[in-house]
């Protein structure tokens, strides 16, 4: 199947501003020379075509794509904003617990001092538990 896509570096026409300036400060030699490498509306994109057939060019232009697109998996990468998204590893509970403990023995001794206990056991809560 064959589609019609763009080399898209950035969203508007004006936007080339913005990535000569990132490039300039990359050392780029050109970056005061930018392609049109925004996203094109499919009216510009049909225009872009117009040495093809009109069928042929709405076909890799409209047609094609919107085939592909309905191949796609709707996924949600980020969550709504608010939503915490952390990542979960099995074993990071226990670990996190049992390193804690290892190093508060290593500085107070294997009887930790009552103050030391409760505030060890009220930080990993607040770690673990969030």
């Amino acid at each position: 199947m064959t589609v019609a896509t763009c080399d898209v570096h950035f969203l508007d026409p004006d936007d080339k501003r913005l990535r000569a300036i990132l490039q300039a400060g990359q050392n780029y030699k050109d970056a005061d020379q930018q392609p049109p490498l925004y996203c094109r509306t499919t009216e510009e994109m049909l225009h872009e075509l117009e040495y093809l057939d009109e069928d042929v060019a709405y076909e890799v232009c409209v047609t094609n794509t919107n085939k592909i697109a309905e191949m796609i998996e709707q996924i949600k990468p980020v969550p709504d904003r608010g939503q915490l998204y952390s990542s979960y590893i099995p074993v990071a509970e226990e670990a996190v617990k049992n390193l804690s403990y290892k190093k508060a023995n290593e500085w107070y001794g294997e009887q930790l001092p009552k103050e030391v206990e409760e505030r060890l056991k009220m930080e990993l809560e607040a770690i673990i538990g969030n």
